[in-house]
């Protein structure tokens, strides 16, 4: 069940349930651990994600494939980037300095 913009609670039957809202997402405690079933496919390699205060430098989105790994610049908000870099994922985060991080973007 769930309640409707109006406040109306509605309710939905369904023979399959399919939660594409992430592994903490509401639809997976709704769904009893005894039917759950669920798949994990597990990339040698991790996103670090970065937030900057700094405007972004186009409203389009750009990423770039390099023989390091992706790289993702997308807008925020006027006034914050969001910038995604591909790293192994046995990386420590203290080995990524701001340097480092500005650098390899």
């Amino acid at each position: 069940t769930f309640t409707d913009r109006s406040g109306a609670a509605q309710r939905i039957e369904a023979d399959v349930v399919v939660g594409c809202d992430g592994s903490f997402g509401p639809s997976r405690a709704e769904v009893s651990s005894a039917v759950r079933r669920t798949w994990e496919k597990t990339y040698p390699y991790s996103w670090l994600g970065v937030l900057a205060a700094v405007a972004p430098s186009t409203d389009e989105l750009i990423y770039a494939w390099h023989p390091d790994g992706f790289a993702m610049h997308s807008m925020r908000s006027e006034t914050v980037s969001r910038l995604y870099l591909q790293v192994p994922n046995d990386t420590p985060i203290e080995d990524w300095s701001d340097d480092r991080i500005w650098e390899a973007l």
